[in-house]
């Protein structure tokens, strides 16, 4: 019966969602410039790379915080994390948190 637990909807919407993204006949323009992460682990070649070069070893120990997210579903302990791999198509990031709500932020 696991297969009808309660997030098992959640998962097959997720599940289309990254198969509809991913399926492209044709190259993405968006996906070679890097300003995107629209296919999990980066690209189709699973690369986890950006070929962003804002950040590099000159200026990594600048960076600071510029915004957080919270999903407002961590347990009462506070030791809960995210471990999703999100994606990201024209500056919505989409992703799915400890209890595996989907969400979608503007990340631009």
């Amino acid at each position: 019966m696991a297969l009808f637990s309660k997030y098992s909807k959640l998962h097959w919407w997720v599940m289309l969602l990254i198969i509809f993204m991913g399926c492209s006949k044709k190259p993405n323009p968006k996906m070679v410039t890097g300003k995107n992460w629209p296919v999990y682990l980066g690209g189709k070649d699973n690369g986890h790379y950006s070929p962003l070069s804002q950040i590099n070893r000159g200026n990594i120990d600048q960076l600071k915080v510029a915004w957080e997210y919270h999903t407002s579903d961590a347990d009462e302990e506070g030791r809960t994390q995210i471990q999703c791999n999100p994606i990201i198509v024209d500056g919505i990031m989409f992703g799915t948190s400890p209890k595996l709500k989907l969400f979608a932020v503007n990340a631009a």
